[in-house]
């Protein structure tokens, strides 16, 4: 009895041992299978070799994960390439994997015109291998973008700066000619206004003058009529006339 229990655990570990070791046969013929289509560039292929490969329970190949990142890139899906390589340098613990991982990241992040997190990348890349000569390449190449991009910023800013003043000075002058025509008319308004009274004077002046004119003449009429009478009284009486 004893015997049989044993012979069935020996039976349990062989199998459990086939079925891991099939397990991971499958996985690595996965993983060959992407990598000949990646060869021959085929790189929608080759992400689903490599993503089966990965799903394996017992697959934790770092090659898998690194080569699906690249199958990514090759599609210009960088987005996804850059999550793929990420996922990568979390659990690689290969100083060489980490190395061509934080090249390719680098990549990734400078095909997205993010200057800033390649140069990163790269600097990363070679404080592992200091001897990568296409990092450096890749790294000054980054570094050059870079400072093209805040050239540009800058001159823009510079352009938004000066039109915003051109703008203000504009409104400025705007302002003060409609101010200055506001005060044109107050001041003609204000001039009507002092003119209209010296008018009205001048009207009152010219009619006293006429009264006093008027006065003068009944005066001198009066005297006339006065110096008439006081001739007819010394003459004689008109006789009367006859029947």
């Amino acid at each position: 009895m004893i015997q049989l229990i044993k012979f069935n655990l020996l039976i349990i570990v062989f199998l459990i041992i086939a079925f891991q070791s099939g397990m991971a046969q499958t996985a690595h013929s996965l993983l060959r299978k992407g990598d000949e289509k990646y060869k021959r560039e085929n790189y929608v292929t080759s992400e689903e070799y490599y993503r089966k490969a990965l799903e394996k329970e017992n697959s934790s190949s770092e090659n898998a994960k690194y080569n699906l990142g690249n199958a990514i890139y090759q599609q210009k899906r960088y987005d996804d390439a850059i999550r793929a390589y990420e996922k990568t340098l979390s659990t690689t613990k290969s100083d060489d994997l980490k190395a061509r991982t934080f090249y390719n990241l680098g990549n990734a992040h400078f095909q997205k015109k993010d200057y800033t997190k390649s140069i990163d990348a790269y600097k990363n890349a070679l404080r592992i291998n200091p001897n990568d000569d296409l990092a450096k390449y890749n790294l000054a190449q980054a570094l050059r973008m870079q400072k093209q991009e805040e050239q540009k910023q800058n001159s823009s800013q510079q352009q938004q700066q000066q039109d915003s003043e051109e703008e203000q000075q504009e409104n400025e002058q705007q302002n003060q000619q409609q101010q200055d025509q506001k005060e044109g008319e107050s001041q003609q308004q204000q001039n009507q206004n002092e003119q209209t009274p010296n008018k009205n004077n001048q009207e009152q002046q010219l009619t006293r003058e006429e009264a006093e004119q008027l006065l003068k003449i009944m005066e001198q009429e009066e005297k006339q009529v006065q110096e008439k009478l006081r001739k007819g009284s010394s003459k004689p009486p008109k006789s009367s006339k006859d029947w």
